[in-house]
């Protein structure tokens, strides 16, 4: 959910860690890889429920819809977010095979998945000069072997059917959020007219093109809130709000307390 920006730096992937942190339920283009690090993470992805212990992790499909429920013991989890703007066309694996969730137990046939999501966690720990490059590299390591992993039928995996026909539309708002961008480019990018795209939209997100492009936004500024020291005025134009005010009102809405509460509870200084 987080993209390229070279001015504040944001990196087009998103690595982070949520300490006994639950969130509502939400769906976004990115593969997002869910890992334990520490007590139980409970996942409920298009309606199944995952309990995912220390040591194992979850993988999330492009537009699942998914939510965390808050874990009944201290908990830790490493958060991985992968789209098209940092694998590129190599993204087509994805939709070409989709998915709602894949499980990865902590068994032999899963450990170099495993051993690679600790391998990015230690990375992005470290302080050494070259720990960011050690991160990419690994995360391109990580997405081959996902790719492998939801091609090979395991039973592990839970199936879904994938609306193809909005991907335009998805890629326009995961590559420009930022920008001021209307229904009518959606439909454009997507070859529809404007009323034939909203209802295709809707059908396949279950939420409006408005609601999805500001619901991605405020997805942003979250993690923008968490990981950074940027102001809350410079997280709204960043992230394509005009200005604050209808920044704090659309992320109050959608998350229930103001950005200045969530970044209270939920900033952690690395």
């Amino acid at each position: 959910m987080i993209y390229q920006n070279m001015i504040l730096g944001i990196k087009p992937y998103v690595v982070i860690v949520n300490r006994n942190t639950s969130y509502p339920a939400h769906a976004h283009y990115e593969t997002e890889l869910i890992y334990c690090l520490k007590g139980l993470i409970i996942m409920v992805v298009d309606g199944e429920r995952y309990e995912i212990k220390e040591g194992e992790a979850i993988c999330i499909g492009g537009m699942a819809t998914h939510l965390c429920e808050e874990s009944p013991c201290e908990s830790e989890q490493l958060i991985i977010e992968l789209g098209p703007i940092f694998v590129g066309d190599e993204y087509k694996y994805f939709t070409e095979n989709p998915f709602s969730a894949i499980v990865y137990k902590n068994t032999s046939e899963n450990r170099e998945l495993l051993n690679t999501a600790i391998n990015i966690y230690k990375a992005k720990s470290s302080e050494e000069k070259l720990s960011s490059l050690t991160v990419k590299s690994e995360l391109y390591h990580l997405f081959s072997l996902i790719i492998k992993s939801s091609s090979c039928g395991t039973e592990n995996i839970t199936s879904r059917s994938c609306n193809l026909k909005i991907d335009k539309a998805l890629e326009l708002v995961g590559r420009s959020y930022s920008d001021d961008i209307t229904v009518n480019d959606a439909a454009a990018a997507c070859g529809y007219g404007v009323s034939v795209f909203c209802n295709s939209f809707k059908k396949a997100t279950g939420v409006g093109f408005h609601e999805y492009l500001n619901t991605h936004r405020i997805e942003v500024a979250k993690y923008m809130l968490s990981d950074s020291e940027a102001t809350v005025k410079k997280i709204a134009l960043c992230v394509g709000f005009s200005d604050s005010k209808s920044f704090c009102r659309a992320f109050k809405r959608i998350c229930g307390i103001s950005p200045g509460e969530y970044r209270k509870t939920y900033y952690f200084k690395e």
